[in-house]
């Protein structure tokens, strides 16, 4: 995710299956929101993981709230 930051595939996996899931249901949603989505992650952690999610053109993010794009 960033230099310091890493996550294995199947982790990350699961973690865009958990918020493409929520999007689906919700429409859009804030990074509070998506925290719990991810099971209480920090914002350290929440944050890179839901902006590597816009670099694969999962998610986007556009005023503070993000979107899915598929």
């Amino acid at each position: 995710m960033k230099d310091d930051l890493f996550l294995s595939r199947e982790l990350y996996k699961t973690y865009e299956e958990k918020v493409c899931a929520f999007l689906k249901v919700k429409g859009q949603a804030t990074p509070a929101d998506l925290k719990d989505v991810l099971g209480g992650l920090s914002r350290k952690f929440s944050i890179p993981l839901l902006e590597k999610m816009d670099q694969n053109r999962v998610t986007f993010l556009k005023d503070g709230i993000r979107k899915l794009l598929k």
